[in-house]
Order: C-alpha cells, then structure tokens, then sequence
C-alpha cells in the first residue's frame, strides 16, 4: 500500500506539471485527488487514470511538444518503438520539460530514434545492420548481372552504394538498386532488339553533320546538350553550334541555361540544412545574367562570353547553397552520386520552368537550350532534366571528343570493340533513324551524339 501511495503522489506531481503546460490536462487532475484520499487507493486510482495500454499515455495529435515530451519521459514504453504520434523535438531553453530529450536518451541510448518508410529504427546498431544489408543488395545485383564494370562507366561513377551508417545512406543505397535495375532492363531491352538497334543509327559528317543538326532543331522546343566535362574543344565548337543556330533563325529567340554559371543565393548557407533546404522559385527569384560572372576564373567563362557577345541569352542553373549544403553534410563520394543530380536537377526545372512561363509571355516560339553535364541530360539516367520536361519533347544531344561516349547504353551492350566507338577523323553526328528513332534514343540515353576532332 505504501507503494501505491508512492506512486500516486508521483502522479499527482506530474498531472500539476502537465496542468500548467496544457489546459486540458488539469482535467485529470481532481479524479487523481479524489482516488488518493480514499482507503481503497489502488482501485480507485485504477478508475480514474487507467492507460488503454500498460503505462502507455495517449497522445493527441496537437498536442503541445512540451506535453509529449514529458509523457514520454515519465511512462516507459513497453515496445522497443517510438509511438506513432510523439516527436521528439530539439531541446530548447524555452522547452519548460528539457530534460525530456535526457530522458530519452536514456531509454534508447545517444542514437535518436528514425523512421525511414515504414520501419524504426531505435539503435545504431539496427541502423547500421540495415544499411550493411543495402549495400551487399547492390554489389551482389552489379556482381550477378555486371561482371566488366569497367563496360558501364555511368554505373561505375553514380550507380555505387554507400557504406556510411547515416539513415540517408540506407535511402541512397535503395535508390541506387532501382537504378542498376533499371539499367539492366534497358541493357536487356537492347539486347532484344533486332542486331541490338546497329540498323538503326545512321551518320552524317564534316560540315554536313552541323548542318543536318542545325535543321533538325528547326521545329524544336527544348535542345538538352550534355558534355564530360574538360574538354575546351568540344565547347568552342558548342559555341558554333549555337551561333549556327542563331544565324539560320535570326527571328527565334534562343535561350541558354547553364549549370556553370551560379544562381544568386536565397539563403546563408550556414543556416541551410540538407533536411530543410528547397529553393523557392518566384518573379522576384528568377534567374537573371550577371556579365561580372564572366570576368571570374570559372569554367567555360569563355564559351559564355561569345554567346553573350552574339545576343544569346544565357541564365545560371546552379544553386551555390544547395552545393555547400552537400559539401558540408555528406561525405565526398556522396557528393556526386545520384541523389546530388537528382536533387540539383529538380532544383534546375523549377528555375527553368518559371523562366520559360516568363519568356514565352512575348516569345512563344522561343528555343531553350539546356547546357550541362551528360549525367544531368541523358535519357537513360533516371530523374534527369529530359524527364521533367516530356510534354515539349525535348531533344538530347550527346557531345564528345574523338570518339562516342561511354556514357550511353550502347558502350556496355555493343562492346568498347565495336567500330562505333573507334576514333574519329573527323566531326560526326551519329542519330537515330526510322518509326523508332525516339525509343531507342529513351532507352540508350541520346538522339543525337555530336563527336568533334581535335584538342
């Protein structure tokens, strides 16, 4: 009985603290008074306060973060999981229950608890075994099904797991599954196809190559041209392109964006979080050039400063915070993976989405023309800015020098020995023909593939 005395005064303690932090609560308290003041205590108590489960409290959705806290700091949960409804919040100075978080602490040790999808996680120990399991998933899959990973250099670069026991490594490493997944069946789908799509991809050269690209682009919305980058070559004979393109439609109005050129910022990247962070895009936001940008030491500063001579417009893509925020939270080799594309690519279409809905206003029949990095432009790729812009049909241009790309499809189905890979003499322009000219360029990553010669 002195137990049970015990217990009530505790009670009684907890539902004047719960009182003064919530109205609501202060109901529980005169049914707790009156059970204590009788003989048959335990009974009584029993009627007024019983759980729906053994000690377990019931929180209500909207309830303050302070009563929460402190109900799941005073009854102990029976299961080794958080229940649905409570938060656990950051401590703060104006949290009148802060020694919640301590508590807490206690019962499931340092790591905090994490939900990720469906399942809890309530140790480190628990989270690192899952992510163990994510990662031997994806070696065993490219192991089965990729035995020459050298064959498959966008695998080999953005296809990897990750070991780090973070719970945003377990997403990653799920996400890198799908991704060779998918890769497979698009290897599997080629494979199928009549002599692997050879009858398909036709060629032009020399001048003939520009000039049939330059009419292609004619009835065009959206031309996506990606680069390897480093090559100084290949960007001056962009440059040319596009002034081609200007030249043989003098009253279109073309529009560049470019990853390499910076957005101005929208927040300080010292209190950005990778968790929180998102690029808002609005009238007074959009993107605009900034020619100072041209006098810095940056990459491809002079392919932009001959366009900008020539009257073409061209807008930033790259966001310098949401960059930061990834060098400052992950680890390097996850800084260029395909949750860092992925997550740049959909802050670019929102940047370009707002811009063209601004262009098109006076210039309905404006081209936009998209220059980046082949792992942000290919068809094959999955998220890539191509995807996020189906409904204007755009068209992907692969450039490279000397030879085709590797970071295509037909590199790890034709085989590196296949004659389309062989160096070049000259400038060619390799491109699909016939009534399935637009699947196999979906499946292979490309419609056209530019190769230049020279340094």
């Amino acid at each position: 009985m002195k137990q049970v005395r015990r217990n009530c005064i505790g009670l009684i303690s907890l539902a004047i603290s719960l009182a003064a932090a919530c109205p609501a609560a202060a109901q529980v308290l005169p049914k707790i008074s009156a059970g204590v003041s009788q003989k048959t205590g335990q009974k009584a108590l029993s009627a007024a306060v019983r759980p729906q489960t053994a000690w377990k409290p019931v929180l209500q959705v909207g309830a303050s973060a302070s009563v929460k806290g402190a109900a799941a700091a005073v009854f102990k949960q029976p299961s080794s999981k958080p229940s649905a409804t409570m938060k656990i919040r950051p401590d703060s100075p104006q949290n009148p229950f802060s020694w919640a978080k301590e508590s807490l602490q206690k019962q499931f040790g340092p790591f905090q608890p994490v939900r990720i999808g469906s399942e809890w996680f309530t140790s480190r120990k628990a989270l690192k075994q899952a992510v163990d399991e994510s990662y031997q998933k994806v070696i065993q899959f490219q192991q089965e099904h990729f035995p020459q990973l050298e064959d498959v250099l966008i695998q080999r670069i953005i296809y990897q797991p990750f070991k780090q026991v973070t719970p945003l490594t377990l997403t990653l490493n799920k996400e890198i599954l799908y991704a060779n997944q998918n890769l497979l069946e698009r290897m599997n789908w080629l494979k199928r196809w009549p002599d692997k799509g050879r009858q398909e991809l036709r060629a032009f050269y020399a001048r003939q190559a520009f000039s049939f690209l330059v009419r292609q682009v004619q009835h065009q919305k959206m031309l996506l041209i990606g680069e390897r980058h480093g090559s100084p070559h290949v960007q001056r004979q962009l440059v040319d392109l596009l002034l081609q393109i200007k030249h043989a439609y003098p009253a279109r109005r073309v529009v560049v964006f470019s990853e390499f050129l910076d957005l101005p910022p929208v927040a300080k990247p010292d209190g950005a979080a990778l968790s929180r962070y998102y690029r808002r895009v609005s009238e007074e936001t959009l993107p605009t050039f900034q020619p100072e940008q041209l006098a810095e030491d940056r990459y491809g500063e002079k392919v932009f400063a001959r366009l900008d001579k020539a009257g073409v417009e061209v807008y930033p893509l790259e966001d310098p915070v949401q960059n930061k925020i990834f060098e400052t939270e992950l680890e390097e080799k996850q800084q260029l993976c395909l949750f860092t594309i992925s997550s740049r690519n959909k802050t670019w279409a929102r940047v370009i989405e707002s811009k063209m809905a601004e262009i098109r206003k006076t210039d309905p029949d404006a081209l936009f023309v998209v220059y980046a990095g082949i792992g942000h432009t290919s068809w094959m790729v999955p998220q890539s800015l191509p995807k996020f812009f189906a409904n204007e049909q755009p068209v992907v241009v692969e450039m490279s020098d000397n030879s085709l790309s590797r970071y295509n499809l037909l590199h790890p189905v034709w085989g590196r020995e296949d004659a389309v890979f062989r160096l070049r003499e000259t400038t060619t322009l390799l491109y699909w023909n016939g009534q399935y000219a637009r699947q196999l360029a979906k499946q292979t990553g490309f419609d056209y593939a530019l190769i230049f010669t020279g340094k």
